[in-house]
């Protein structure tokens, strides 16, 4: 929540989540090297575990997706907007402080429209849902978790 879940989930619905999130190679070292443990705790807390396992890495590859689809966005504004520098300097226009403000602002409605265009209103929405998911399960395990420690053996 502390990174971007506060932010994503306060954008309105349908909206693109225009923002990179870095993400590792290899998320879950611990996870993937010690599987086997969860044969060694109680059966429906590794189900929990595993199903936080799996919606997280369905966030991470819907957070990827959302990374590849900014990238994009942000060439394509970069391309228009220098090509209309481009024009303006070879019609012998100079650019003022208003028109440089003109150009961050066509840049900016240009990111939103590609943005539209490529469907990142559905991946942030996509991403919302399983973030709220995954908060709801990692305040359930929690308690899972709190209870077997406060239990005597």
């Amino acid at each position: 929540m502390f990174e971007y879940g506060e932010e994503l989930l306060s954008i309105p619905e349908n909206t693109p989540y225009i923002d990179t999130l870095p993400i590792g190679e290899n998320p879950f070292p611990i996870y993937d090297s010690a599987p086997s443990c969860l044969a060694n705790v109680d059966p429906l807390i590794s189900a929990k575990i595993v199903r936080i396992y799996m919606r997280t890495k369905g966030l991470i590859s819907m957070i990827n997706l959302n990374n590849a689809d900014c990238q994009a966005v942000y060439s394509a504004g970069r391309y228009a907007t220098q090509n209309l520098i481009n024009k303006a300097i070879s019609e012998g226009q100079a650019i003022n402080e208003d028109g440089a403000r003109r150009l961050n602002e066509y840049h900016d409605y240009y990111v939103q429209q590609e943005a539209k265009k490529l469907g990142m209103g559905d991946t942030a929405n996509g991403m919302k849902s399983l973030t709220m998911e995954l908060k709801d399960l990692l305040s359930a395990i929690k308690i899972d978790i709190d209870k077997v420690i406060a239990s005597p053996y």
